[in-house]
């Protein structure tokens, strides 16, 4: 049904506009990362709008502030800090927003970690080029004593 319009004399007809918005997206995700353990790491990633609530995992469990883990957001960026991190928390971690979702891993070596990279050594009591191969090496952050006998 029409109906003049009073103001300009024309036929109008009423109409509703609805705006919807649209949901918001990672523009910036989260990155995997390498760290040796007793590390702080920090990972990161932003949506496409500010201060909309996320939920933090590691794998399907839900991450809380607290001393291990702390949980930031400044408008649309948002920052997982991981303190002190061990072996144990190598894994995936999710930072998810409705039924969006970024996830990355993180690896952990342990400061004792074994390799079974060969190293060669030399003395003045070998041969000339005489090289002898070392396996079970020892890596990480602490320092090693090993004795020849």
């Amino acid at each position: 049904a029409s109906e003049r319009c009073e103001s300009k004399g024309e036929e109008c007809c009423p109409a509703q506009l609805q705006v919807f918005s649209l949901p918001p997206v990672f523009t910036q995700k989260l990155k995997g990362q390498e760290a040796m353990e007793g590390d702080n790491i920090s990972m990161t990633c932003e949506l496409s709008k500010p201060e909309i609530p996320v939920e933090w995992k590691k794998g399907s469990q839900v991450l809380r502030s607290g001393q291990k883990y702390q949980i930031k957001q400044k408008g649309s960026l948002l920052e997982l800090i991981i303190n002190d991190v061990t072996p144990e928390d190598s894994g995936d971690y999710s930072c998810v927003c409705g039924d969006q979702k970024t996830t990355a891993n993180l690896k952990v070596k342990g400061t004792g970690d074994i390799s079974t990279q060969p190293i060669y050594v030399s003395s003045k009591h070998m041969k000339p080029c005489q090289q002898l191969p070392l396996t079970n090496t020892c890596t990480g952050r602490k320092k090693w004593k090993v004795t020849f006998r």
